[in-house]
């Protein structure tokens, strides 16, 4: 999934969707963060820019942006996923 998020696949195909299922939900927020933050702040860790990076004129999108356009948990039993669904898809 950040391999796909990280290369440009669903920037190039935004209507690409990919369904995680039966691996439950908790892990989400720490992955999201830690995609953003090496995104932001680890250059030579995550070569390729989207187009629309702030620093090209872009609309800011980061790979949690990403994620949540693109991609579909499914889980069976997470009480603590659940209580995190705010920070895993936040409404808008």
């Amino acid at each position: 999934m950040c391999d796909l998020i990280f290369c440009g696949v669903f920037e190039r195909h935004p209507r690409l969707t990919l369904a995680i299922v039966e691996f439950e939900l908790a892990w989400a927020p720490n992955v999201l963060s830690s995609m953003d933050y090496t995104y932001r702040e680890r250059h030579g860790e995550a070569i390729y820019r989207f187009k629309g990076c702030p620093r090209e004129g872009g609309d800011g999108m980061l790979p949690s942006d990403f994620f949540r356009r693109n991609v579909v948990l499914s889980f069976q039993e997470d009480a603590i996923g659940i209580r995190l669904r705010d920070v895993i898809a936040p409404t808008t």
